[in-house]
């Protein structure tokens, strides 16, 4: 991932510090973990189970091709992570989150109609958008942060990617153990694809009201009277100068001029 431009570097030497995050950025590291979950639950989901879903919707396909379909699904999002660095602030996330439900949708129609090739494109739409909303996300994250907090918030927001990778699949997995591996990927995607879509309504409105508050604020400002600049004081040097006393005689009338 490459960094956003103008982004300061940290001062000082490096040094270890504990992952936290600061009250300032929280809005912002909230919105990035929530698409981080859905993105890494989600490629959890295609390392884990779709290798066997592929055997149940197939059973004459080898391993092979469930690690064809892994693998397909892990290019396009390495693709897709290479082009949402040029995308504008914001626009990695609202695709990632736009395109990841999706994805899911045709993994639940793959597994509903029991068909092979349906998967493999699933694996490619949920690349895309897997890897447009993870890199969007840490990108517009790394944006906001201030240089010093850097690395203890991107320390969380990883933890939060490993544990959004492993604790689903568990789930996921113990329910296949009851209604088979088909079923549970079907309640995965019914679920996490409408969690998608309220994700993106809600960065999407929060998206709006920041931009008009820093639009409100610059009008405040231009709209501000300029006061006019104190003039300075009169100096002595900018007084009329003292008119000299007319000359008087010896008995005090003033004398006649020449």
């Amino acid at each position: 991932m490459r960094w956003p431009h103008g982004v300061p570097k940290a001062p000082g030497p490096w040094r270890p510090r504990r992952p936290g995050v600061p009250r300032a950025v929280r809005h912002d590291f909230t919105t990035a973990a929530v698409t981080t979950v859905f993105a890494w639950s989600l490629l959890g989901v295609f390392l884990a189970l779709v290798p066997s879903v592929a055997a149940a919707l197939n059973h004459t396909a080898g391993t092979a091709v469930g690690g064809g379909i892994v693998a397909l699904m892990l290019v396009c999002s390495a693709l897709a992570q290479s082009c949402a660095t040029r995308l504008a602030p914001g626009a990695g996330q609202l695709a990632g989150l736009g395109v990841m439900p999706a994805g899911l949708a045709l993994l639940v129609l793959a597994s509903g109609t029991r068909s092979l090739p349906l998967l493999a494109v699933a694996a490619v739409v949920s690349g895309a958008g897997q890897g447009i909303g993870f890199t969007g996300a840490l990108t517009d994250l790394s944006a906001v942060l201030p240089a010093q907090a850097r690395g203890e918030v991107l320390s969380v927001a990883y933890a939060v990617g490993y544990l959004a990778l492993a604790v689903p699949v568990l789930g996921i997995g113990a329910l296949a153990d009851r209604t088979g591996v088909l079923p549970a990927v079907t309640w995965f995607g019914a679920l996490a694809a409408p969690g998608c879509l309220i994700t993106l309504a809600w960065f999407h409105r929060s998206r709006i009201r920041t931009t008009a508050v820093r639009r409100h604020s610059a009008g405040r400002k231009e709209q501000r009277p300029v006061l006019p600049a104190p003039t300075a004081p009169l100096t002595p040097s900018h007084t009329a100068p003292a008119t000299a006393p007319p000359p008087t005689d010896d008995k005090g009338d003033a004398a006649a001029p020449p």
